[in-house]
């Protein structure tokens, strides 16, 4: 094992395509990473679980989109706008909305903004993005969503 991945649980759903990374005995944050190059993907990747994140990879939105619908709670998306498969960025990000509105939307890209295709609310970093802004913004996403959950209640 990497020195520089103690401590993390590592689960290989499609090795190919997703991976899950955590640094975190329970989820503090989830984030959803949805980048078709494998080392920008696992250095974003990275380096948010470092920050104390939980997440997980895809390659492409249908694999993006098949965590969606299995897993809650997913805090924030961060995309590509040009993915592999059917789907761009764009398109994963009105899925993730749709299914959840709370959702943080950070888009990461080579590509040049586009407002009128952006989710309200959302933040756009020109790719190559500077890593501790899209960290921070990834954590105020995941408070905004803390602050909204639902206060949990004792079952008496």
């Amino acid at each position: 094992m990497n020195p520089s991945n103690a401590g993390r649980r590592w689960a290989d759903v499609n090795p190919q395509e997703i991976r899950i990374v955590s640094v975190n005995s329970g989820p503090k944050c989830v984030a959803v990473v949805v980048e078709d190059e494998w080392l920008v993907r696992m250095e974003l990747a990275d380096a948010l679980a470092n920050a104390g994140v939980d997440v997980f990879e895809a390659a492409g939105g249908e694999d993006a989109l098949a965590f969606l619908e299995q897993h809650d709670p997913i805090h924030v998306l961060i995309t590509d706008i040009r993915l592999v498969g059917d789907m761009t960025g764009w398109e994963v990000a009105e899925a993730f909305r749709a299914a959840r509105p709370g959702i943080g939307v950070i888009y990461a890209s080579a590509n040049p903004p586009l407002a009128a295709r952006q989710v309200a609310g959302s933040m756009f970093f020109a790719k190559p993005a500077p890593m501790p802004e899209l960290v921070e913004t990834c954590h105020r996403f995941c408070d905004t969503a803390h602050s909204f959950a639902p206060a949990t209640r004792p079952i008496i």
